[in-house]
């Protein structure tokens, strides 16, 4: 983890005075962290569906989920261009911080679009015929959701016509 000293901290695009990001991918309240409950103010972090960190901001009695990539670019790097996305450099989605994201054109997003080898579907089918359960197959595969389950539907469409 980054050092706190070292750590760079900017508000939150729109919620400006109420929360703040740091460099090193953490949120914290401004509010809460002006009370001795929680002096740091960080806030505790969820996971998407592709699991990436999320925080949950709150305006105006109205929350909102918020990716903190998404929060860390804007704050330091500006508004996400339309047609473009924020990308992680090494891969892990669970790292924020701003030396690992990197501005990519949507059509640079063929990751998204993936097409398994036969040899990585057997592998797949294997993990989950083994019990492993979908979440942690988009995890470990760094495939969206919906890969898994069409590669998973394909086998079963496969055997039972073979049938």
């Amino acid at each position: 983890m980054t050092n706190p000293l070292e750590e760079r901290w900017r508000p939150v695009v729109e919620y400006e005075g109420c929360y703040s990001v740091s460099d090193a991918g953490r949120v914290r309240s401004e509010y809460v962290r002006s009370r001795t409950r929680n002096p740091d103010g960080v806030l505790s972090q969820l996971r998407d569906h592709h699991a990436k960190p999320m925080v949950v901001l709150w305006r105006a009695g109205t929350k909102r989920q918020r990716e903190i990539h998404r929060l860390v670019w804007e704050a330091f790097e500006g508004p996400v261009l339309v047609g473009f996305f924020v990308s992680f450099v090494d891969g892990d989605k669970s790292n924020s911080a701003l030396a690992n994201l990197e501005l990519l054109p949507l059509a640079g997003r063929s990751r998204r679009s993936i097409r398994l080898s036969d040899r990585d579907l057997v592998a797949l089918r294997a993990e989950r015929a083994g019990g492993e359960t979908l979440c942690r197959l988009v995890i470990r595969w760094d495939i969206p959701i919906w890969s898994v389950r069409k590669a998973l539907l394909e086998q079963r469409q496969s055997t039972t016509s073979s049938t």
